[in-house]
C-alpha cells in the first residue's frame, strides 16, 4: 500500500486537497498525472498523437468544477518518461489503466479521447468494461490517415516524428487501426458522444479536391462509432476542425458534463 501511495505524497505541486500532481511509476515507465477537482465519475483525458497535458488546458479547469477530472503524459510526451519502442495503442491502454491503479482513482470512468487518444480509450474499453462509466470521442477516426499519399520524403519525416514522440513505428501505428476495427468494442447502454470535426485541416500535399474527398470520408468513417452504445449523440462542430480542446472547448465540455450526467442517474442522454 505505502509503495502505491508513494506518488501521491510526492506530489509536484498541490494546491488543494483537490489537486494532484505528480509523476507515477508504472510498469517501469514514469507517467506524468494531474487531476482536479472532486466528485465520480472521474474523467479521463487522452491526448491525440504527439499531445501532451497542454492540449486540455481549456477543458480540465471547466471539468473540474462538476467531477474530478484527470489529464496525463503518455510515455514520451510533457514530463513524462521515455516511451519503450514498438509502443502500441494496447500498450498505452494497458499503460492508462494501470497508470490508474497505480493512483489509486477508482473506476469506473468517463473517458475522453481526441483522435488518436480515442483509439486507445476504444482498446481501454474492450479489456476493462466495467472501469468504463461512459466515453466521449472528439474526431477519432477508425480508419488510418492516407499515409500511403503522402510523398515519400514526408512520410519519412512522419515515420520519424512518430517514432520519437510516441515509440511507434509505421507498421504499429496502422496495425493499432486494425486492431481497433476486430475487438469488440459495444459501451451496450452506457452514454457516448461522438464530436466530429466540422472544417477540414489544411493539407498541403493533397490536392483541395482529394482533400475534401478524404474529409467527408473521415466524417463519414466516424457515424459507425455512435453505434457503439444504444444511448449515443453524434454531433458536428461546425466552427471546429480537428483539435476540437483548443477551438471548441466550451462544446467539448458540454459533452463530457452530458455523459457524466447520464452516467450519474442512469437516465439517457440530455438532449
Amino acid at each position: 500500500m505505502l509503495t502505491r501511495l508513494l506518488p501521491l505524497l510526492l506530489c509536484m505541486a498541490c494546491h488543494d486537497a483537490a489537486t494532484l500532481d505528480a509523476k507515477v511509476p508504472v510498469g517501469g515507465l514514469s507517467l506524468h498525472l494531474v487531476c482536479k477537482g472532486t466528485g465520480s465519475p472521474a474523467v479521463v483525458l487522452e491526448s491525440g498523437l504527439g499531445s501532451d497535458i497542454r492540449a486540455w488546458s481549456l477543458v480540465q479547469p471547466e471539468v473540474a468544477k462538476f467531477t474530478q477530472v484527470c489529464a496525463y503524459d503518455r510515455a514520451g510526451r510533457g514530463s513524462s518518461g521515455p516511451p519503450p519502442r514498438r509502443h502500441s495503442n494496447r500498450q498505452m491502454a494497458e499503460e492508462l489503466h494501470g497508470l490508474l491503479q497505480a493512483a489509486e482513482i477508482p473506476p469506473p470512468f468517463v473517458l475522453v479521447g481526441h483522435s488518436m487518444g480515442g483509439t486507445n480509450v476504444q482498446l481501454f474499453a474492450t479489456h476493462h468494461a466495467s472501469s468504463v462509466a461512459g466515453m466521449v470521442l472528439l474526431d477519432s477516426s477508425p480508419s488510418p490517415p492516407p499515409l500511403d499519399e503522402l510523398p515519400p520524403e514526408e512520410l519519412a519525416k512522419f515515420a520519424a516524428a512518430i517514432e520519437k514522440m510516441e515509440g511507434l513505428d509505421l507498421k504499429t501505428f496502422r496495425a493499432g487501426f486494425d486492431e481497433l476495427r476486430a475487438s469488440n468494442r459495444s459501451l451496450g447502454n452506457k452514454p457516448l458522444v461522438v464530436l466530429v470535426a466540422g472544417r477540414p485541416q489544411p493539407e498541403p500535399f493533397l490536392s483541395e479536391t482529394r482533400a475534401r474527398e478524404l474529409f467527408q470520408a473521415r466524417q463519414e468513417g466516424q457515424r459507425s462509432l455512435a453505434t457503439l452504445s444504444t444511448n449515443s449523440a453524434l454531433i458536428t462542430v461546425r466552427e471546429s476542425a480537428h483539435y476540437l480542446p483548443r477551438e471548441a472547448p466550451a462544446v467539448v465540455v458540454k459533452a463530457i458534463r452530458a455523459v457524466v450526467e447520464s452516467s450519474r442517474t442512469g437516465s439517457p442522454l440530455a438532449e
